[in-house]
């Protein structure tokens, strides 16, 4: 059955992307579950206009991945912009 994976919360999946060097935002994050086995995550990151989308994207993807065991993760890269954090 779908629904959001029991052991996940999206604050800590927030916080955690927060934590890659570079990120600025996170947001339409959405973790779910398929079944037992299979959780999985899409989330939108925003990122220093300085930053190198490709580094951050495997970095996070990496850190997802043996902090929660996401099966699988979409992850879109964003320039951040201060005047759209408003």
């Amino acid at each position: 059955m779908e629904g959001a994976p029991p052991p996940v919360r999206s604050s800590s999946v927030g916080e955690q992307l927060l934590s890659v060097g570079k990120a600025k935002a996170v947001h339409r994050l959405h973790p779910w579950s398929l079944n037992v086995n299979n959780s999985l995550l899409a989330a939108h990151i925003a990122i220093d206009e300085d930053a190198d989308s490709q580094i951050i994207l495997g970095k996070a993807t990496k850190l997802l991945r043996s902090k929660f065991s996401f099966s699988s993760i979409t992850i879109e890269v964003e320039y951040f912009k201060t005047s759209a954090a408003r």
